[in-house]
């Protein structure tokens, strides 16, 4: 059994307390994320989703509650916050929008000056990351960013992060904007984090095809509280609570449950388009 890596108690979270503005945006979360396993944390719009994931590598802290990262409470007097960031990696939503240094070369190096690594470490670890984004590090590490295609910069930022190699890595919607092939490359490239690094991955996403495809565990978040969690083939076979939620299902298990509603035997769990392609062709072949 693996061990918990991230861990909540009773998390909550207040906007402007105090103020006529104050908000209460979490309350109660409760969660436990297994040492290399995918999460993903999902939920309609102003649920949670993201104040949740800003509390994983302590740029939020509490107002109730706690969390813990490899068993280190991150409000503890004294803890060193830049060992949990080195530690949890946070990839923002359009990450190529923080990109701001001359180079790619010291776009991807930048992290890595702040944690004091030596001039001779910090090229090994810089190309080492841009060739596990497929990017070419000797073409690429002398032209500015911003000559870059939208995808490309995406890439580099994700680098930039990869470079210090964290141990757990936060995605808030990795996916967003980009099309499909790229959106596919990018899936791939989060699976291989898990299966091939070893790392960690917390998901939060709008993309139920991405999040059933992709990850062990689901929680849905809505007003601040989680809702559910389970196996994404559990979770997605509840189409009316999603719906109650304004959260939909896989397009693929949409599909099954139409033609389950036209009287035709299929399975109801079905969640990506693999398993839909060999339902359909093992009952109509």
């Amino acid at each position: 059994m693996k061990s918990t890596v991230i861990r909540t108690e009773e998390l909550g979270y207040t906007y402007l307390a105090g103020t006529p503005w104050e908000r209460q945006a979490l309350l109660g979360v409760n969660l436990s994320i297994p040492r290399g396993s995918i999460a993903g944390i999902v939920g309609p719009t102003g649920s949670g989703k993201t104040t949740l994931a800003l509390h994983l590598n302590a740029l939020l802290t509490p107002s109730q509650g706690k969390v813990f990262v490899d068993g280190a409470d991150l409000a503890a007097p004294g803890l060193d916050l830049r060992e949990i960031r080195r530690k949890v990696g946070m990839v923002f939503q359009y990450p190529e929008h923080q990109v701001f240094e001359e180079t790619v070369f010291e776009e991807v190096a930048f992290g890595l000056r702040n944690m004091g690594l030596s001039r001779d470490e910090i090229p090994l670890r810089v190309q080492e990351a841009l060739e596990s984004m497929d990017l070419h590090f000797a073409s690429l590490k002398d032209r500015s960013p911003f000559t870059l295609s939208g995808g490309e910069m995406r890439r580099v930022a994700l680098a930039g992060v990869l470079a210090m190699r964290p141990e757990i890595l936060v995605m808030d919607e990795p996916t967003a904007g980009l099309d499909g092939l790229g959106r596919e490359r990018m899936l791939r490239r989060i699976h291989s984090f898990s299966r091939d690094m070893q790392m960690t991955v917390v998901i939060v996403s709008h993309g139920m095809e991405e999040i059933a495809s992709l990850v062990d565990q689901v929680y849905i978040l809505d007003s601040g509280k989680i809702l559910k969690f389970g196996p994404p083939r559990e979770i997605f076979l509840e189409k009316e609570f999603l719906e109650e939620h304004h959260l939909g299902i896989p397009e693929y298990t949409r599909l099954m449950h139409l033609l389950i509603r036209r009287d035709m035997p299929v399975r109801a769990d079905v969640i990506t388009l693999e398993e839909a392609r060999v339902e359909i062709l093992s009952k109509w072949s």
